[in-house]
């Protein structure tokens, strides 16, 4: 599992592992993972404002770097909200990145979003990103998993049990 990433966004603890291997910007990334903090949302409507636009953020850094073939966006949301309160927000986000993404390139892109709150192991994160990120672009589509679903399963296993 050897594949080039490069790590933005917001500075969460859990995306470290990933971020001190993370590739030099004059390389060609093959994914880039975007770090959502929305811990400091003021309410369920703000976070899931917050979420689209770092989203809308993280496509459009995408799309300056032609080799990039996976984004994953990793989120963590406030305690005070539900279990999933920005699911859906995620899973719509993500499958209008992958239409206007790979639209404009004429391409596979993979573009999966993260719930990682609740996530207290940085290297299984790390494990599950570079699996899913070191195989062919189309595996996973687009898709927004919360992170109970990733402490068993793979990130393309847990995207193919999805229902909406």
């Amino acid at each position: 599992m050897n594949a080039t990433y490069l790590v933005r966004g917001d500075d969460l603890t859990v995306l470290h592992p990933l971020a001190v291997r993370q590739a030099p910007a004059s390389t060609s990334p093959r994914a880039l993972i975007w770090g959502v903090d929305l811990r400091e949302s003021p309410s369920r409507m703000a976070a899931k404002r917050e979420l689209r636009q770092a989203c809308r953020d993280a496509y459009t850094y995408a799309k300056s770097w032609p080799s990039v073939v996976h984004v994953v966006v990793a989120y963590a949301q406030s305690a005070g909200l539900p279990s999933g309160a920005c699911l859906a927000t995620a899973a719509h986000s993500a499958s209008r990145a992958h239409a206007e993404i790979e639209r404009s390139r004429g391409r596979y892109v993979d573009v999966v979003v993260l719930d990682v709150t609740g996530c207290e192991s940085g290297e299984l994160l790390r494990d599950r990103v570079m699996e899913a990120i070191s195989t062919r672009p189309g595996a996973a589509g687009d898709a927004a998993l919360p992170w109970e679903d990733l402490t068993a399963h793979t990130i393309h296993e847990a995207a193919m049990q999805q229902t909406y």
